[in-house]
C-alpha cells in the first residue's frame, strides 16, 4: 500500500533573518544619501547615480528581504521521508531524503541521546527549534556525510505516515512509550 502525505511549514524569523532585513533597509536609505551629499563635493552627477543605485536598490531590498521566508516541505511516499527547503516560493532545494527504515533515532529534540554522539552532517528543517514541544530529531546513517541528525517539525500526519516503515524498536518507543531507552542505537 502506498502512502503519500505531505506537510508545509513556514521557518519562524530568526535574530539573523531580522538583522540581514534591517541592514538591506539601511543601505538601500543609506546609499542613495551618501550619493547625493558627493554631488555637493565632487560633481552634481551623483544626484543621478544616486537615484539610480535608489532604485536598483528598491529591487534588490525586496529580493533578499523576500528571500527571508522559508518554508520546509515534507512528505512521506512508500517508506521515504523527503524534506525539501522552499525560499519565498520562488525557489525550491533538496534538503535531504531518508529511507525511513534506515532510522536509528527518532524522538524529541529534548532527549539526552541526542547530545551523547557527534554527528558529520546537521540538517535543521523546523519551524522553530527553541520550540521543545513540536520540533523532533532523526538520527540515520548517510552514505554522502556519515552518522547525520535531521531536526524537524512533523505533524501528527507525518508521523503516522512514518510509523509502519520505522523499526520495530523505534516504532514501539516513539509510538506506544515502550522500548529500551539506555542509550544505544
Amino acid at each position: 500500500m502506498d502512502v503519500f502525505i505531505e506537510q508545509v511549514i513556514k521557518r519562524k524569523r530568526n535574530v539573523k533573518s531580522i538583522a540581514i532585513i534591517v541592514l538591506v533597509l539601511s543601505l538601500l536609505i543609506l546609499a542613495p544619501v551618501i550619493c547625493c551629499l558627493l554631488a555637493f563635493v565632487i560633481t552634481p552627477y551623483f544626484v543621478y547615480i544616486g537615484l539610480f543605485v535608489f532604485i536598483i536598490g528598491i529591487y534588490l531590498a525586496w529580493y533578499f528581504i523576500t528571500g527571508q521566508r522559508i518554508e520546509y516541505e515534507y512528505s512521506v511516499a512508500s517508506g521515504t521521508l523527503d524534506i525539501s527547503k522552499i525560499i519565498s516560493k520562488r525557489k525550491r532545494k533538496r534538503v535531504t531524503k531518508i529511507e525511513i527504515a534506515d532510522i536509528d533515532l527518532f524522538c524529541k529534540i529534548t532527549d539526552k541521546r541526542i547530545n551523547e554522539r557527534k554527528y558529520q552532517k546537521q540538517f535543521m528543517a523546523a519551524a522553530d527549534p527553541n520550540d521543545k514541544e513540536n520540533t523532533y530529531c532523526v538520527v540515520y546513517h548517510s552514505t554522502a556525510y556519515g552518522r547525520t541528525i535531521l531536526t524537524f517539525t512533523p505533524n501528527e500526519k507525518i508521523r503516522e505516515g512514518m510509523k509502519p516503515y520505522l523499526k520495530k524498536e523505534i516504532m514501539l518507543e516513539m509510538f506506544y512509550n515502550r522500548g529500551s531507552r539506555n542509550g544505544t542505537y
